[in-house]
């Protein structure tokens, strides 16, 4: 259950799950996830923390700032971390 105790009906989780489950993609943005089940942005934000534990958020965000989301079973790509790296090296927290 989410931090504000609200939690993401299964249908909307199952839908999340589904969206990153294709394989079409590695990443998703939470407007694309909307977008493509006809859900809203805040129903696709609580269900992916609904889902902490089976979805990552990528330390690179896409080109155009916004988050971007995956399955935790899919293995980093190398610009995440080459991304991590910098910033462990830079002595960040993220």
């Amino acid at each position: 259950m989410s931090p504000s105790g609200k939690q993401a009906s299964a249908t909307v989780r199952d839908a999340v799950l589904a969206e990153l489950s294709d394989t079409r993609y590695d990443f998703r943005t939470i407007d694309g996830i909307a977008h493509a089940r006809e859900l809203t942005p805040e129903s696709v934000a609580l269900a992916l923390k609904d889902l902490a534990d089976v979805v990552r958020e990528s330390p690179v965000p896409d080109a155009k700032g916004n988050a971007l989301y995956t399955l935790r079973s899919r293995p980093r790509s190398t610009r995440e971390v080459i991304s991590e790296t910098r910033a462990f090296l830079a002595g960040s927290n993220r």
